[in-house]
């Protein structure tokens, strides 16, 4: 199993956090919640196939806009959520992890890692 670290500034503090990144599905990043049976929001296929990534229910459950980030924080795309059903093109990315992270309009939001 080969690992790097990664050094990113955390958005809105300054600060750097270090985040350890490994070949195989293990990587973890924190306060990133995996999709999960615990989640009403679906992400698929993870990692992601075909050059698609589809989300589901994030409109049911209110969430408004979506970010896609890099590992070391770059955003990426940037999006509303206008329905049930999306299907994200992801087909410019590089090969990688990437966090996306979605709101709602109270604040409130919801983090998933996705590996293309």
């Amino acid at each position: 199993l080969q690992t790097w670290t990664v050094m990113a500034t955390v958005p809105g503090s300054g600060s750097l956090a270090s985040y350890s990144l490994g070949t195989g599905l293990r990587q973890t990043f924190p306060g990133v919640e995996q999709n999960s049976a615990k989640s009403p929001v679906s992400i698929y296929p993870n990692p992601t196939i075909l050059d698609k990534l589809e989300i589901v229910n994030a409109f049911s459950e209110g969430f408004t806009s979506l970010v896609l980030f890099t590992a070391a924080g770059q955003k990426v795309l940037d999006q509303g959520i206008v329905s049930d059903q999306m299907a994200l093109d992801v087909n410019h990315l590089s090969k990688g992890v990437y966090i996306l992270k979605m709101w709602k309009e109270g604040g409130e939001s919801l983090h998933f890692k996705v590996s293309k």
